[in-house]
């Protein structure tokens, strides 16, 4: 069989044709599809990068909100107020009174500040019943102010009436300004 040259050329117009559609329209398509593709690729990898931070996100601000309640909690109970230390002391007396504690003795020991947080010591006294003297602690356990006891001693009264004498030393906490951001 054999082909003419009308047919040959016929075929290389064609062929032409076709590598030129190739050329001229397949493949700025096929570059266009490989960009596209990289960029939805790039920009789901973004919304998943974005998905994670909003998870995180929303673990963050939960956490924000417990410590925001900690802090709270933390500037009702250690003030930011050195001049409340000598208040303070005053309600314990109170307490002491209301709980029928006799022999009392408020007395303010050694003050320290560390890391902006001021620690003052005071040494109670008291004489009462046991259930006073529980009494009494539960309600400085209740009040507003943290109170720490570093030392806590009963001793009985030397005639053993019932009558028990506490005797202790506890730490009341104040923030100073560079704690508070003051």
């Amino acid at each position: 069989m054999r082909i003419d040259r009308q047919q040959l050329v016929i075929g290389l117009l064609a062929l032409a044709v076709i590598a030129g559609f190739g050329m001229v329209g397949y493949y700025p398509l096929i570059h266009k599809t490989h960009r596209i593709n990289r960029v939805v690729e790039e920009r789901r990898e973004y919304m998943d990068k974005t998905d994670t931070l909003v998870v995180q996100l929303a673990g963050l601000q939960a956490r924000l909100e417990q410590l925001e309640a900690v802090e709270w909690l933390y500037n009702q109970r250690i003030s930011a107020d050195s001049q409340d230390v000598s208040e303070l002391w005053g309600q314990i007396a109170d307490e002491m009174k209301t709980h029928g504690l006799q022999d009392q003795l408020i007395q303010p020991r050694e003050q320290t500040v560390i890391d902006g947080l001021q620690c003052n010591t005071i040494n109670l006294e008291g004489a009462g019943s046991l259930s006073q003297i529980f009494a009494f602690l539960q309600s400085l356990d209740r009040m507003e102010r943290l109170i720490r006891f570093q030392k806590l001693e009963l001793q009985n009264e030397e005639d053993f009436s019932g009558r028990l004498k506490l005797v202790a030393d506890a730490k009341v906490y104040c923030q100073t300004g560079s704690l508070t951001g003051k």
